[in-house]
């Protein structure tokens, strides 16, 4: 993995991140819920 290109880009999990801190979500309590790069997930 640490070879592969695409492995290099971590923004789409920094910006996630970025979204539970902002929300005080510390413990990451479900649902997570997020949107990249215009698809929609949730994690119950």
């Amino acid at each position: 993995m640490l070879r592969e290109e695409a492995h290099s880009d971590t923004s789409r999990i920094e910006t996630m991140q970025r979204l539970f801190l902002a929300a005080g979500n510390y413990d990451l309590h479900t649902p997570l819920t997020w949107k990249t790069y215009g698809d929609s997930y949730t994690i119950r």
